[in-house]
């Protein structure tokens, strides 16, 4: 009998495993920064964030049910069927609810914000509790974050009441850098498309937004679907920096300040506390990507980005800037695996002693966006790549200094400032421009137009400044991508990829070997990845990419009779 039960065990725990609804606890539920601070001795309250081991679902059946009742826009549906090349299977375990029984279990009054993409909540609470919480079976990993406290730093706002009879009136020299009044000539504004902008706040009666079309506004910070300045917020100037990145990605003043992509849809996100500089702000940020791509969003607009706090032995370091560490980075990933365009801003800190990119413009598949003047040249403040795993960053670059956008001081101010803040709106408009031109493109098709088009893509900067160069709408309108369009693909009588440009897969393609064919794919500097023996006659080898650096790769073939190359472009 007690074989018996011991069968049962083990098979139970066979098929938790292996179904993918169970995830084991860690061996050691508490992070080394949790046990630092627990065996510290600290007294008061800290943040945590509480990993869950499943979502209370076991079997199949339960699950399909599950699935079924999950609320996802239609147009986040269709975005998601472009992306993945199928009709089906749309809706995933990511996107079922956290289990709330659990956080009823955790018995916690703090409770400051829930991730179900990650299975997570984080959370204000003492040390003891958190090791009571770590004993719940249910329980799978235990983290700390680092603390509130520091002051935003707001820049000057030079305010010009000016009237230029341009149609984009000042803010003319910034989009037609870029090419952008070229494409709305062809009749594009980005009809048909919907950005997600997350940022501090919204001041949404100023008259640039007047004729612009809001379909979802979510305050993230309290908890409540007023993005504008409201008894909530301690201080007068919240809706800055979110105001003036909207006007530049949107505006809509003729003769005052025109931006790319004036007639998309809007989902207004407020997730950053001018009062408050923490990693609450990351998981914020990760509940606005769910709630935005779950409502269709197609592109997202980011102009924030995290690096380092008060305490300097809770900041990120360097190394913590790989595409795999931060959870707003990962929440980037996923949004992007999931179809939306995200654009990040590198950050401002160039001149700094921190210097690098902050997250999440770490993560691979999105644009993350550096500044450049006037004149093109990089903004010295604009923060530098390469990520610590060594991709290239930033992919692009945009107007970043003095932009003209709408002030928060009145309905009708408008003033200058810069930063990457101000050069991320203008891509992510320039997205909603491309996927209103061609509305079958996937994420990565608009990355890669935008990429492969700007001015510095035959020869990209490994320095970590302009990545691929300044973006040209136009060109990118005009581009033909690798992934969709089969006359861009570039073929030998035996041999070719497609994608191609690719990532994180590609399909090598090969016809007509002879016996005991071999084919190898090797970096820019020789060195072998993988190779495939014993081939013969005509056949297809799927080349999975997803842990090597972007770059250039060289697919060749060999025999007795011949050597055969192609070079294939991973973008990340």
């Amino acid at each position: 009998m007690k074989r018996l039960i011991l069968a049962v065990i083990i098979i139970f725990t066979f098929n938790l495993f292996s179904n993918g609804f169970y995830t084991a606890p860690k061996e050691n539920k508490l992070s080394p920064r949790a046990e630092s601070f627990i065996n510290s001795g600290i007294k008061g309250d800290k943040a945590f964030v509480i990993y869950f081991t499943d979502k209370n679902i076991f079997d199949q059946e339960t699950y399909e049910k599950a699935i079924s009742e999950v609320e996802i826009s239609e147009k986040a549906l269709k975005r998601r069927a472009k992306t993945f090349k199928r009709d089906d299977n749309l809706v995933s375990f990511s996107d079922l609810p956290i289990y709330q029984e659990y956080i009823k279990q955790l018995g916690m009054e703090n409770i400051r914000s829930e991730s179900k993409w990650f299975n997570f909540v984080s959370a204000e609470t003492t040390a003891d509790k958190a090791i009571e919480v770590s004993r719940y079976n249910f329980v799978r990993y235990i983290d700390i974050l680092p603390p509130k406290g520091k002051k935003a730093e707001i820049k000057s706002i030079e305010l010009n009441n000016s009237k230029d009879p341009r149609f984009y009136g000042d803010a003319y020299d910034q989009v037609n850098q870029i090419n952008i009044p070229a494409v709305h000539d062809l009749g594009y504004h980005g009809e048909g498309v919907t950005l997600l902008i997350i940022d501090t706040g919204f001041k949404k009666d100023h008259e640039v937004f007047d004729s612009l079309t809001v379909i979802g506004e979510r305050d993230f910070i309290f908890d409540d679907n007023n993005v504008s300045l409201d008894s909530n917020d301690v201080i007068n100037y919240q809706e800055t920096h979110g105001t003036a990145c909207w006007s530049i990605a949107a505006g809509y003043k003729p003769n005052t300040l025109v931006g790319p992509a004036y007639r998309s849809d809007f989902l207004l996100a407020k997730t950053e506390d001018y009062l408050n500089e923490s990693t609450l702000e990351e998981d914020y940020m990760v509940e606005a990507l769910e709630w935005g791509e779950a409502l269709g969003a197609d592109v997202a607009s980011i102009s924030l980005g995290y690096g380092e706090f008060d305490d300097p032995l809770e900041n990120y370091t360097y190394e913590d800037m790989d595409g795999e560490t931060t959870i707003c980075t990962l929440g980037a990933k996923r949004a992007s695996y999931l179809g939306v365009t995200i654009c990040n801003s590198m950050g401002n800190s160039g001149n700094d002693p921190w210097k690098y990119l902050t997250a999440p413009s770490d993560a691979d598949s999105i644009i993350s966006v550096g500044a450049v003047d006037v004149n093109g040249l990089i903004a010295s403040f604009s923060s530098y790549g390469p990520t610590y795993d060594g991709r290239i960053k930033p992919e692009v670059v945009a107007w970043g200094v003095s932009n003209y956008h709408a002030d928060y001081s009145s309905t009708s101010s408008y003033g200058t400032g810069s930063g990457t803040s101000y050069s991320t709106p203008l891509t992510a408009g320039v997205a909603c421009l491309l996927l209103s031109a061609h509305p079958e493109w996937t994420n990565m098709e608009v990355r890669e137009a935008m990429m492969m088009t700007a001015d510095r893509s035959s020869n990209p900067d490994t320095d970590g400044r302009y990545g691929w160069g300044l973006i040209d709408a136009l060109a990118a309108l005009n581009y033909t991508t690798g992934i969709n369009n089969t006359e861009n693909i570039i073929t030998n009588s035996q041999l070719f990829n497609y994608p191609n440009p690719f990532n994180p897969e590609t399909i090598i393609h090969y016809t007509d070997l002879a016996k005991n064919s071999k084919i190898s794919v090797y970096n820019i500097g020789g060195e072998i990845i993988s190779e495939y023996s014993n081939l013969s006659g005509s056949g297809k080898i799927r080349f999975n990419a997803d842990n090597l650096p972007a770059g250039v790769y060289f697919c060749s073939i060999y025999n007795e009779n011949m050597i055969n190359t192609i070079k294939m472009l991973l973008l990340k």
